[in-house]
C-alpha cells in the first residue's frame, strides 16, 4: 500500500512513528511499518510509571519527548524527517491528568488541545520551527448530542491544520475534503509527485473541481458534497440519513472501487 512516508523515503526522509500507548494494538504497527515507518516509539520506550493512563503514556509525556527530539534533530543537523505522531488521551475512558471542566469527555478533549497547543507554541520560540511543516488530522469524529444528525455540517467534521514555520501565510480554506486527501495535498504543497495516491486528491491545487467527501463504517458508508449528506447501511440495502439515489450510486461506486483496488494488493 502506498503511504506518506513511503514516498518521502524516496527522496532521502528518515522516517518514524510515535504513540504512547500498545503500538500493536489493532494491528498499528504493521500498518506503520507496511506504509514506510522505519523506528517505531511506543509505551514501551517510555518509564513504566509514565504509564499512567487506561491506554498508556499521557499526550503531555508524548508532546515533550516529540520536542525534545526535534530539537536534537536540528541541533545534529540531521538529515530530513518525518514523523507520524498519533495522541492517545482523548479517548475512552477520559482519565486525563487535568480537571478543567466537568463533562468528562470535553475535559479530555480540552487536555489534548492543551498539550498539542503547548507543543506548538513552544516549538515556535526555536529555531526548528522554520522548516517545520505540521500536518494535524483527527483519525475520528465524536457524536456528542443526538442533535449531530447526517444533515448538518456539524457531522464527521474533524479539523485539519497545516502549521509550521514552512507555511508562508495564513489561509482557510473551505473545501469539503477527505481524510486520504492529506498526501496528496502534503506532497503537492512540497512540489512532489503523488500518483501512487489513487484516493488521494490536492485540495489545494487547481484540478480540485469536485469537493466531497467519502468515508466507511462497520459495514456501510457517508458520501457529502455540496447538495447534502447520506449514510448507507449495506446490512439493509437501503439510505438511514439522506436517501438520494445519485449520491448512493456515487458512495457505492467509491466503495467497489475501494475493494477492488485491496484485492490488487493481496
Amino acid at each position: 500500500m502506498p503511504g506518506l512516508p513511503k514516498t518521502l523515503k524516496a527522496y532521502g526522509y528518515e522516517t518514524s512513528a510515535l504513540y504512547g500507548g500498545d503500538i500493536t494494538f489493532f494491528a498499528m504497527s504493521d500498518f506503520f511499518l507496511a506504509t514506510g515507518h522505519d523506528t517505531l516509539i511506543s509505551q514501551e520506550d517510555f518509564p513504566a510509571k509514565e504509564a499512567t493512563q487506561s491506554w498508556g503514556v499521557p499526550d503531555h509525556v508524548t508532546c515533550k519527548w516529540l520536542k525534545e527530539e526535534i530539537m536534537k534533530k536540528h541541533l545534529s543537523k540531521h538529515s530530513p524527517w518525518y514523523m507520524t505522531y498519533l495522541t492517545l488521551s482523548s479517548h475512552t475512558p477520559f482519565d486525563v491528568p487535568y480537571h478543567r471542566l466537568q463533562d468528562e469527555r470535553f475535559n479530555a478533549f480540552a487536555y489534548t488541545d492543551s498539550c498539542v497547543s503547548t507543543f506548538i507554541n513552544e516549538l515556535k520560540q526555536i529555531e526548528a520551527w522554520d522548516n517545520l511543516l505540521i500536518v494535524c488530522v483527527a483519525d475520528h469524529g465524536f457524536n456528542q448530542s443526538a442533535e449531530c444528525r447526517a444533515n448538518t455540517k456539524e457531522y464527521a467534521h474533524i479539523p485539519f491544520l497545516i502549521l509550521g514555520g514552512a507555511v508562508k501565510e495564513p489561509r482557510k480554506v473551505e473545501y469539503l475534503v477527505s481524510q486520504t486527501d492529506v498526501p496528496a495535498t502534503v506532497l503537492g504543497l512540497m512540489g512532489l509527485p503523488h500518483k501512487e495516491f489513487r484516493f488521494s486528491r490536492n485540495v489545494l491545487s487547481d484540478s480540485y473541481t469536485y469537493p466531497f467527501a467519502f468515508n466507511t463504517y462497520n459495514n456501510g458508508f457517508m458520501f457529502r458534497d455540496s447538495t447534502g449528506c447520506i449514510i448507507y447501511d449495506n446490512n439493509s440495502r437501503q439510505a438511514i440519513e439522506g436517501a438520494d439515489s445519485i449520491k448512493e450510486k456515487k458512495g457505492k461506486v467509491i466503495l467497489q472501487t475501494v475493494y477492488k483496488d485491496l484485492t490488487n494488493y493481496n
